[in-house]
């Protein structure tokens, strides 16, 4: 029983100094939380840094079926973010809950020079599952943002919640 516990620990005492060895990058992060935000920032050796950031979406209630943003994200100058949205809607009416969903949507946005936000390609939603499809997420861009967007029922009020994660490679220019 001992030998068993032995050589897993044994594997790692001497796999953890090759690794560390064969990792030519140096890197200094810092984890700082902002609002509803986790990030934690890397810096790279050369002129890259990157970011991971995870947003709660402030909770939000719809009751119609405008577009209605829920979260905004300053796209850094020099940058491609990755952007992954999850959201869940659910009718709050009493005890009737006729309308509820949950949406997954990823996009790539990227910001040159000092331009703007830009889509790359189009965004991909690989989950949509609801109960009506006028309800829905999206991810767009104006000026320099992305921006996410949640749309509601004509009829009913629907509770939103859900989160965002970031990922984003800037370089100086």
């Amino acid at each position: 029983m001992r030998r068993r516990m032995l050589i897993p620990l044994i594997l790692i005492y001497l796999l953890i100094p090759m690794l560390i060895a064969a990792s030519t990058a140096t890197f200094v992060g810092e984890w700082t939380t902002y609002g509803n935000c986790v990030t934690y920032k890397k810096s790279l050796t050369g002129d890259a840094n990157s970011e991971l950031k995870t947003c709660s979406i402030t909770p939000t209630t719809t009751t119609d079926a405008t577009p209605t943003t829920v979260y905004t994200f300053a796209v850094p100058d020099e940058s491609i973010c990755a952007i992954t949205v999850t959201t869940l809607a659910r009718d709050v009416e009493s005890g009737t809950s006729a309308e509820r969903g949950m949406w997954v949507n990823y996009a790539l946005v990227f910001r040159e020079g000092a331009g703007n936000a830009t889509l790359q390609g189009s965004v991909q939603q690989p989950a949509a599952i609801e109960t009506t499809t006028s309800l829905d997420t999206t991810i767009s861009v104006s000026s320099t943002n992305a921006i996410i967007q949640v749309t509601g029922h004509a009829t009913l009020d629907l509770r939103w919640n859900g989160d965002v994660d970031l990922k984003c490679v800037t370089t100086s220019s």
